[in-house]
């Protein structure tokens, strides 16, 4: 007997009657993206464990992800569209826009209708309450403490909004904040078009497998909703991939054997309403599990299989530094200590997991998806196509969040090669677990440290020897191992100095750019021996790093010398006061303890060069002037949270002399911007920021120069077009009479800036960076000695930043830093096969980031622009060490190991006998 087919189901949508078709055990979020059209509902792991799909149910949240979509029948549901015409809504998007609330934007919907649901009910609204209410929502940028803050102004009503204009130095409002707590932002798997065919990758469920396919053809024909399986022998190019060409080792589809678990072999693409049918363990591929080697001492034994032609031992490469002799002064140094650190791998975590869309158009190719490098996207398609770059067009979307791992290619190859073979459009969103299964880690590491001091407490020596594991593939491994021995130093002066750092292929996954390119896992193993020279020596450890600080006209280990911007005696300076106040308040604390409660606060400092290593590393910026008067500004950068967006036209309008609303933009799209570069290494304020500064001063001087005016002279824009105005005389400069160009302009400039660096010679002496940033924090942690468990009760962070461009912006940067290191120092592992959701693999919540105090600090640099250094990693790099050393102070105990779980800090405490 047939069934009868189900009603529809119908509720209230935002207040309005809907109805829809669900398929039997169709989630929530599924029914309101895809049938409903209620994109401002993200997903983010289907799960449960990220709530960023949280929607109200007659006034409750609820993750959609986890509530079946019948369960709805009858009830009311409300995303982040209904907040916009609500009190509590406009409220809460006042407070988040004012506070910076919204860095990437992923995650904001479900903040927000989670804030929204606290402030309609009764009772008390303060900082536990709004913790609470918001547990359930993960966000990957912010550090949560300007959630917090948002939430409370708003349940408040004491919103005081930040100024939407303003030049260089006003804490301006980011000019995309509306769109993203309106839920109106598009990120990859928003935008393919109805009908799009949906793609599905084949993957290795092993470490290390030898691989043979059955008859392909046969088992597509038998599912005629496929529309095309793809292999390595459907690629019309070449068959691999990789950031930095000399290295490009990684297939798009691997042949006859995978190297990691998470590899892909295969593809399907197909219809959208069947696709969901596809079980990848009925695809015809037979696996023979091979011995794989997942560690570096593993791979390094002479036994060990080579994963790669060219590369003995599995070394990938080596990276090195030598100033004077490091082994003499360790040798007549007063004091030495030595170190031994090992981290994990640790998985970046974005909320927004990889996605996009492919189609052709006019026969080129048009890829949108989230990226971080639409540049570098372009060039390697058209390596993989066999393509010239002029058929291909990157448009990308939105980026829910990169820190770095949405550098590397991940759908593009694959929607590319459906979309060409198909002719149709293709989607394609990879699930929680795939992500984490496919995406680059932060390279696990091996380190030891030596570090000397002569009896007055200068430092005398500093030898560091990494091997760092780069998985399968090289990915970025090549940049980590050339910046750890330049940044292995820490900030400081060292005349004898020796650094080796080693990349070495595993069958892990392939580890990449996280936040730091190799910094932080440095400075955690040095920065607590300075506190343990310090000790030794009778000095204060803040002191300690003041007397041995680098200063202006000092030789870096590289042998570069900065005649001014050396700020990390200014970031230690400014954090004398709270360093000597939370200190005291600690050993009170612990004098009177007397249950296992004990409480510690570290202190570390940091660097990082901005942009690349002694490589090219320029940016393009192009800005044009309508007949109308209209100043568009086309900016490549992409802003995947930080606020490129916001930063850049700030530094144009400055430049240019106009107020910031008289400048509209064009971003990203490898067919309207110049290129800008990849967003990483704490480039694209200070290169990008320089290339807008120069476009900025050059449309000026065209603009200046039609009416024959002055530099000192005012350009005023407004709806009667552009004015110059100088000694009380207005002109109003005739546009029209210049024919516009192919993109309509009548005045158009274009500037490319690439930093001065020199060529690191065979010793590792040189110019790798034109500047470099600097930072010292403050972690105060208490210690549970009964459990091993560490919970941080605040930081003070101090961060050189040259000349702050928006301090709103920088602020966020900073707390976001320091949740991602926090998780590096205490919770988060990746383990390839068991930590590839978000509850096994954990990231900091809103109820694990304390309060921070941000101290800007300027130390102008000769070549940022109006002064400004890069800000992005440097957020994070004292973090851990600065909880290592909180943890020392706490129980004179040095976790030899991170994350510092409670298992492994119970377990050295008791070697101890704490």
């Amino acid at each position: 007997m047939n069934r009868a087919a189900p009603a529809p189901l119908a509720f209230r949508l935002n207040g309005a009657p809907v109805a829809a078709e669900p398929r039997a055990g169709e989630r929530l979020s599924e029914t309101l993206r895809s049938r409903l059209g209620a994109l401002e509902v993200k997903i983010g792991c289907d799960a449960g464990d990220c709530g960023a799909c949280t929607v109200l149910m007659d006034d409750a949240p609820v993750c959609a992800c986890l509530t079946p979509a019948r369960r709805a029948e009858g009830r009311s549901v409300e995303t982040v569209a209904a907040l916009r015409e609500s009190a509590e809504g406009r409220t809460l998007a006042a407070a988040f826009e004012a506070r910076g609330a919204a860095q990437c934007g992923i995650c904001t919907p479900g903040m927000m209708v989670s804030a929204a649901a606290l402030l309609r009910a009764e009772g008390p609204k303060g900082e536990a309450e709004i913790e609470h209410a918001l547990a359930g929502v993960l966000c990957r940028c912010t550090g949560y403490r300007k959630i917090v803050a948002a939430v409370a102004d708003a349940a408040a009503g004491r919103i005081a909004p930040a100024p939407a204009e303003g030049g260089v130095g006003a804490g301006v409002v980011r000019r995309d904040g509306a769109e993203k707590v309106a839920g109106l932002t598009r990120f990859g798997d928003d935008l393919a078009p109805p009908g799009a065919l949906v793609l599905r990758i084949i993957r290795s469920p092993h470490p290390r497998a030898a691989f043979a396919f059955g008859d392909l053809e046969a088992w597509a024909a038998s599912r005629p909703w496929i529309a095309c399986v793809l292999t390595a022998a459907d690629v019309p190019g070449e068959n691999r991939f990789g950031v930095i060409p000399a290295f490009a080792d990684q297939p798009v589809f691997a042949v006859s054997e995978a190297r990691f678990r998470g590899e892909a072999v295969a593809a399907v693409a197909g219809e959208a309403q069947t696709m969901a049918r596809l079980d990848p363990a009925e695809f015809p591929v037979t696996w023979t599990p091979l011995p794989a080697v997942e560690s570096p001492a593993a791979a390094r034994a002479p036994a060990a299989a080579a994963l790669h032609e060219g590369r003995p031992g599995n070394l990938m490469c080596r990276g090195f530094v030598a100033r004077g002799d490091a082994e003499a002064a360790l040798s007549r140094a007063a004091h030495v200590v030595e170190g031994r650190l090992e981290t994990s791998f640790v998985e970046h975590a974005y909320i927004e997991p990889e996605a996009g869309f492919a189609e052709m158009k006019g026969g080129r190719l048009e890829v949108s998806a989230c990226t971080q490098a639409p540049g570098m996207d372009r060039e390697s398609l058209a390596l993989i196509l066999g393509w010239p770059e002029s058929r291909i067009r990157i448009r990308p979307t939105a980026v829910g969040g990169g820190f770095g791992a949405k550098l590397d290619l991940s759908v593009q190859p694959y929607l590319a090669l459906a979309a060409i073979r198909t002719g149709r459009p293709v989607r394609i969103a990879w699930s929680r677990s795939e992500s984490m299964r496919a995406s680059t880690k932060r390279h696990p590491a091996a380190m030891r440290v030596r570090i000397g001091a002569d009896a007055e407490g200068r430092l005398c020596g500093l030898a560091f020897e990494g091997d760092f594991d780069t998985g399968a593939y090289a990915s970025w491994g090549p940049t980590v191992a050339n910046r750890v021995p330049v940044h292995a130093s820490g900030p400081y002066l060292v005349r004898d100095y020796r650094a080796e750092a080693q990349a070495i292929h595993t069958n892990n996954p392939p580890s990449g750019a996280f936040r730091g390119f190799g910094v932080p896992q440095a400075a955690a193993a040095a920065e607590p021996l300075m506190d343990e020279l310090a000790a030794r020596l009778g000095l204060d450890p803040l002191e300690f790093r003041l007397l041995n600080a680098l200063r202006d006209g000092e030789p870096t280990v590289t042998g570069q010398v900065f005649a001014h911007g050396v700020g990390i005696a200014a970031c230690l300076e400014a954090l004398r006061a709270p360093w000597r106040a939370r200190r005291a308040a600690a050993e009170a604390f612990n004098a009177g303890a007397k249950g296992p409660l004990r409480r510690g606060v570290g202190l570390a400092a940091g660097w990082y060069g901005c942009g690349n290593t002694s490589l090219p590393n320029p940016s393009s910026i192009r800005a044009g002037v309508t007949p109308e008067g209209r100043i568009v500004l086309h900016q490549g950068a992409m802003d995947i949270g930080q606020g490129a967006d916001t930063v850049i036209p700030q530094i144009f309008a400055e430049a240019l002399g106009v107020p910031l609303s008289a400048i509209e933009t064009v971003g990203a799209d490898t067919d309207l911007t110049p290129d800008a570069g990849k967003t990483s290494a704490s480039r694209q304020t200070f290169v990008t920021g320089n290339a807008a500064r120069l476009a900025g001063l050059a449309l000026r001087a065209r603009l200046l120069a039609l009416v024959n005016a002055g530099e000192g002279a005012r350009i005023g824009s407004g709806p009667e077009g552009l004015t110059v105005t100088e000694a009380g005389v207005t002109h109003r400069p005739s546009l029209f009479a210049f024919a516009p160009d192919d993109l309509g302009y009548a005045i158009r400039v274009e500037e490319t800036y690439d930093p001065p660096t020199k060529p690191l010679d065979a010793s590792g002496q040189g110019e790798p960076y034109a500047q470099f940033g600097y930072a010292a924090h403050i972690a105060e942690v208490e210690v549970d000695l009964a459990l091993g468990t560490v919970r941080p009760l605040g930081f003070v962070a101090a961060h050189d930043v040259g000349r702050a461009i928006n301090p709103l912006l920088i602020e966020g940067q900073v707390e976001g830093g320091i949740a991602q290191g926090l998780g590096m120092a205490l919770m988060e592992e990746y383990i390839p096969g068991r930590t590839e959701n978000l509850h096994d693999y954990l990231i900091p919540t809103i109820g694990d980031m304390p309060p921070v105090e941000t101290i800007v600090v300027e130390a102008g640099d000769m070549h940022g622009p109006f002064g400004a250094k890069g800000l992005g990693e440097h957020a994070l790099i004292p973090t851990a060490p600065a909880i290592l050393n909180a943890i020392a102070h706490a129980t004179g105990v040095r976790p030899a190991k991170l994350p510092a779980t409670p298992a492994r800090l119970f377990a050295a405490l008791r070697k101890d006998g704490a």
